[in-house]
């Protein structure tokens, strides 16, 4: 039987920022005594997605342990670690007097991320990059500030990037909407009760995992600093907002996913249901938003075919790009496998059972011969 995991918080100072700030990325390492003496085992690294916080990843993490408990030591889990975009969760509070408007960037966040990754925390660790959405991108990104591919694997759950073409006519359209819905979602409540109350019988949260939500009250609200006693998101929602606005991120990452080239296992995690906004027409006649919160619910009019909700996930998941005139180009990305859960976007809080068994399967597929060898981008 699995031994009950430890938990040790960890405050990591980051690299300089542009305007000279050093800001702190919290993280937890989740262990046993037991898998830790497993030096063949797996270092298991999260990364959660927009406006969410790094303990979304708990009801997911003692699962994989449990599930590879008694599999090849070089299966089993040595330890996982889960950390907070610096504007995000913990480390959105710790760094709230230094945080400007715009918040932190993807690109910043990689940056954090592979600093950790060099850190004597994870050094010579077999690591398996796990990310969400946001996550996935800023896990990718992490390799521009990296000498050597520090991963055995990768697992990237409904990871959001495109190729410059294929953002302009599916995502551009409809940003401006998000980033205004965002901007006025309502953030601040009376108590963690009410918020929970508020929040429970909305979309997305309502129809979220019950011991996620939970989680979320718990780590994803503050007290403000008004002594009110009111609650608030410890994501700044116009930090939230930028997360989604920033479109240089999800050029790059796909352009460093293409140079990756298949020298790594590269797994992706698609949701059937997923909300992105992928339809071709004009956004304000596809898409609701509701001024309490930036979710977003794409309707079909007339034609059902009119959105595909996997024209995205295709075309990232595609061997070849295709450009504005319609030319096809080689891309160079390279999938181990593509798995597709039911579900919508936030596919990790509505259903991680679901999502531990499709990082469970990509564990196992990780060679016996694979010792985390590193080799450049």
């Amino acid at each position: 039987m699995l031994k009950e995991l430890t938990v040790t918080r960890v405050v990591f100072s980051c690299p300089p920022n542009a305007h000279g700030h050093i800001l702190k990325m919290t993280a937890k390492r989740y262990w046993t005594s037991d898998s830790d003496a497993n030096t063949e085992g797996l270092s298991l690294f999260f990364a959660h997605c927009v406006a969410s916080h790094k303990e979304q990843w708990e009801p997911i993490i003692p699962q994989i342990f449990q599930t590879q408990a008694g599999k090849a030591l070089y299966h089993r889990v040595r330890e996982a670690w889960a950390v907070d975009w610096q504007s995000h969760g913990e480390a959105g509070v710790l760094n709230r007097d230094l945080l400007s408007e715009d918040g932190v960037a993807a690109f910043e966040w990689g940056d954090a991320i592979a600093a950790f990754i060099r850190s004597p925390h994870l050094l010579g660790r077999r690591i398996v990059g796990i990310g969400h959405s946001g996550g996935a991108r800023a896990l990718v990104l992490s390799l521009r500030f990296l000498p050597e591919i520090p991963f055995t694997s990768l697992i990237l759950i409904e990871p959001t990037m495109a190729t410059p073409a294929l953002y302009a006519r599916t995502m551009a359209p409809h940003i401006p909407a998000i980033v205004s819905a965002t901007r006025r979602k309502r953030d601040t409540w009376p108590s963690r009760e009410e918020a929970g109350a508020w929040m429970g019988a909305r979309e997305p949260w309502r129809r979220w995992n019950k011991t996620v939500f939970a989680l979320f009250i718990e780590h994803g609200l503050v007290p403000t600093t008004t002594g009110s006693g009111d609650v608030t998101l410890k994501c700044d929602r116009r930090h939230e907002a930028r997360g989604m606005a920033h479109v240089e991120p999800h050029m790059s990452a796909v352009e460093v996913l293409g140079r990756l080239g298949g020298k790594v296992p590269v797994h992706l995690v698609w949701a059937n249901g997923s909300e992105l906004p992928l339809s071709l027409f004009p956004p304000l006649s596809i898409i609701r938003y509701t001024s309490s919160f930036s979710y977003y619910a794409i309707r079909r009019k007339a034609n059902p075919d009119a959105r595909s909700p996997r024209i995205m996930q295709d075309a990232l998941s595609a061997r070849a790009d295709v450009d504005a005139d319609g030319n096809e180009k080689q891309n160079g990305r390279r999938f181990a496998s593509i798995t597709r859960l039911e579900g919508g976007h936030r596919i990790v809080q509505e259903s991680p059972d679901e999502v531990a068994r499709a990082i469970c399967h990509a564990l196992d597929s990780i060679s016996v011969t694979d010792r985390g060898e590193r080799s450049r981008l």
